[in-house]
């Protein structure tokens, strides 16, 4: 049975302490499985040698990890994940890539400033300054350019958030383009 290889293989990995906890599923009584995150140890009971263990149920994390990537990759706003504390961006959601132009291969790991993506190095020094200052900010009108070289006009927004015991930064963009339009006629 593959998935007994496969478990004995994570707890002999555990014991040999070539890593602290695993990811397993855990047949649950009535049969079905439940993600776990698992920790294995050495050790003794009554003077004879054991193994001890630790299961955590992850279904909770998992149902919010999923409710939060299709609220992220549906929300009409563009948001961008990043590295604490580089921006590198982690991810992008489909209304980023659909305003920019950009493919997401061609966004992953890059910051804005390689991209080029904030026209002037002041708003990017801009930028930092308020995250420096304050952790966040909010509703900080600056123009973003486009891969084909357009200038989206775009409140912008950012926060740290926390995600498997990791820092990121989520930006939030309002494209008000539109609404910018007839204040420059």
């Amino acid at each position: 049975m593959l998935f007994r290889s496969e478990a004995m293989e994570t707890f002999s990995s555990m014991l040999r302490k070539e890593k602290d906890q695993s990811s397993l599923s855990m047949r649950q009584k009535n049969g079905s499985l439940i993600p776990v995150e698992t920790r294995a140890w050495p050790g003794k009971w009554n003077g004879e040698r054991c193994i001890f263990t630790t299961s955590k149920n992850l279904s909770h994390e998992q149902e919010a990890q999923q409710r939060f990537e299709h609220l992220f990759q549906n929300n009409p706003s563009l948001l961008v994940l990043f590295t604490k504390p580089g921006k590198d961006i982690v991810d992008v959601n489909n209304a980023f890539i659909k305003a920019t132009g950009y493919t997401r291969d061609e966004l992953l790991g890059k910051n804005f400033r390689e991209l080029e993506i904030f026209r002037e190095e002041k708003q990017d020094q801009l930028v930092n300054e308020m995250l420096e200052k304050d952790g966040r900010f909010t509703d900080l009108e600056l123009p973003i350019s486009c891969k084909d070289g357009k200038t989206l006009n775009s409140l912008f927004s950012m926060e740290t958030i926390g995600s498997q015991g990791k820092e990121y930064y989520l930006a939030v963009m309002l494209d008000i383009t539109d609404r910018k339009a007839p204040e420059s006629t």
